[in-house]
């Protein structure tokens, strides 16, 4: 979830979630997580395209099992 206040959730089917913030400049969003590892900082930035999101994470998530993915926008009812 991507709030209005700056905040972003990760969820997964299972148990966890990944928090952090994000801003947004020049049809970028960067992303700046919680979590991180010896080898640094978690980073992803993304990009909307129609109702898609677009996630290509940094090296040190790919390290950790995070791929680049393209996550649709569900409609609220």
């Amino acid at each position: 979830m991507i709030y209005d206040n700056g905040a972003f959730v990760l969820r997964f089917s299972g148990p966890g979630e990944y928090r952090g913030g994000y801003t947004v400049a020049d049809g970028v969003i960067t992303f700046e997580w919680e979590g991180w590892n010896v080898a640094g900082p978690w980073g992803a930035t993304g990009t909307i395209r129609g109702d898609s999101l677009t996630v290509e994470y940094n090296e040190i998530m790919q390290w950790t099992d995070f791929e680049d993915a393209v996550y649709a926008l569900v409609p609220s009812t």
